[in-house]
């Protein structure tokens, strides 16, 4: 039986808020997304910073940030991300749960993401996979080859090259009937 989005994003925000065990520090959300993380986040002390350009999702992320009096820690850059040069060693998080921006190679981002990250910080990563297209009908296939989708082995190729892992987790995968 598949399972709504909605259910799949609120387990995997449990799995994240469950391993985030940061006291003190900054995190970095590229995209206004999983505002519960931000919120617990804020709550153990870390700051926020949040690249996002789109004025709605800002908002919609903030909401619950504001009733909690917790959003003075939060600064927003509206740039892309590709273009912001933050400072080397500067946050303890990264989550980008949009997946890779659309404008930056695996490569590139796992290289930017290495500078700007801490030592021992970790990279909460939501990576939009390519389905085995050979094993699908051809219509079904071309409509499934999104452009930022991009295989596993890429992913961990450009990754393994650019940061120390320790494991790569997956979340949990959304299953739809096409």
């Amino acid at each position: 039986m598949d399972r709504p989005a909605r259910v799949v994003k609120a387990q995997a925000v449990d799995a994240l808020i469950a391993r985030m065990d940061n006291r003190i520090g900054h995190a970095l959300f590229i995209g206004a997304e999983l505002p519960e993380v931000a919120l617990h986040l804020l709550k153990k002390g870390l700051t926020i910073t949040v690249v996002e350009s789109d004025a709605g999702k800002l908002d919609a992320f903030l909401e619950p940030l504001r009733m909690e009096k917790l959003d003075r820690s939060v600064s927003i850059d509206s740039r892309p991300y590709s273009s912001i040069e933050f400072l080397s060693s500067s946050y303890n998080v990264i989550v980008s749960w949009r997946g890779l921006p659309a404008d930056m190679a695996p490569a590139l981002f796992f290289k930017k993401a290495r500078r700007e990250l801490k030592a021992g910080s970790t990279l909460y990563l939501k990576i939009n996979l390519q389905p085995a297209l050979e094993k699908l009908p051809l219509s079904i296939a071309d409509a499934l080859s999104l452009p930022e989708a991009c295989s596993l082995e890429e992913v961990k190729e450009a990754a393994d090259r650019f940061l120390n892992l320790e494991e790569f987790i997956s979340l949990g995968v959304l299953t739809e009937r096409l």
